[in-house]
């Protein structure tokens, strides 16, 4: 797990503590299934991006179907890993493409 995705877990565990039952977190999730997408959405809010996550986009940026399988995959990863800690619900960006949604509730729906 890279630096800031640790942050993010003490930062999602600091905030359920502090406001305790008084309300759901939930954690946004949206599948990566096209280069272009995430480079407009780095530059419009100036995120930065895991490392894994970029090796990834390099590995498979030259073969669209392996990148948005790459995607896919790695998003079912941090639902996984966000169930395990106790996350109380999950918002699927799933960009009005039900394919999407569908292979990754077919990849968590045993978790849930």
């Amino acid at each position: 797990m890279d630096f800031q995705a640790k942050m993010i877990k003490r930062r999602f565990a600091y905030e359920k503590e502090r406001q305790k039952a008084y309300q759901r977190i939930a954690a946004g999730i949206m599948p990566v299934t096209n280069k272009k997408q995430i480079e407009r959405m780095v530059t419009l809010c100036g995120a930065s991006l895991p490392s894994k996550f970029v090796k990834m986009m390099q590995k498979y940026e030259n073969d669209p179907e392996a990148l948005r399988s790459a995607g896919i995959a790695y998003a079912i990863d941090q639902i996984v890993d966000l169930i395990s800690n106790d996350v109380q619900g999950i918002h699927l960006y799933a960009m009005n493409n039900p394919a999407v949604a569908s292979r990754i509730y077919n990849g968590i729906k045993d978790l849930l």
